[in-house]
């Protein structure tokens, strides 16, 4: 959770960095690559973070594993590391902004770079809510109503927020993304206090022997 929660952190950090790369160095291909190359290190961060939390819990007995939504998430964020690394790539591959010819700017590139960006949107939707429906599934072994009921707001409240708050100078992806992360801290917590506990439990057993 804490790799999670982190690459969440980090994904905002490069995206308030790469509007200020974009305004005050369009000229400084070294600035862009950077910025990508970071990309695909937070995407990897986030990849590894989810698939650990994610993984089957041998202790559950029951129909309902939560399986198609593990799956969902994973199957995401392999996406988005795989697209995190295309966008490098193009990104190394496309001439500096301010030396290629303006009509290149509406070529192949331009619109590689659109494609991506769209895809990369899609899978972080639909990362979304399938991390929405692994977590109000985690709730109940918690187990924390509190945890279920945010689950379930934020599967319809936040795409609200995030597309209403958009052409507010993106206040709205930024209110969304700090609703999820909120969320998944939650989550974070609760489980440590179950690791704490579950640790006293094993040390007073201990002592009794």
């Amino acid at each position: 959770m804490s790799l999670v929660l982190n690459s969440i952190l980090l994904g905002i950090v490069l995206g308030v960095a790469g509007v200020f790369v974009a305004f005050s160095m369009p000229g400084v291909p070294i600035a862009a690559h950077g910025m990508r190359v970071a990309g695909v290190l937070v995407s990897i961060m986030s990849l590894v973070g989810w698939h650990m939390f994610s993984r089957p819990d041998p202790s559950f007995v029951g129909k309902r594993t939560g399986a198609d939504a593990r799956v969902v998430v994973r199957a995401a964020n392999i996406a988005l590391a795989v697209i995190a690394t295309l966008q490098a790539g193009l990104s190394f591959a496309a001439p500096p902004a301010l030396t290629r010819p303006a009509a290149n700017a509406l070529g192949g590139t331009f619109w590689a770079a659109v494609a991506l960006f769209g895809l990369s949107m899609i899978a972080f939707c639909v990362l979304f809510f399938a991390a929405m429906r692994y977590v109000r599934w985690l709730a109940p072994r918690i187990p924390d109503r509190t945890i279920y009921n945010r689950a379930n707001r934020n599967m319809w409240l936040v795409p609200i927020i995030f597309v209403v708050g958009a052409p507010v100078f993106y206040l709205g992806p930024l209110l969304a993304l700090i609703m999820f992360w909120n969320l998944l801290d939650l989550v974070r917590k609760r489980l440590k206090l179950i690791g704490e506990d579950r640790k006293a439990m094993a040390l007073a057993s201990g002592a009794a022997r």
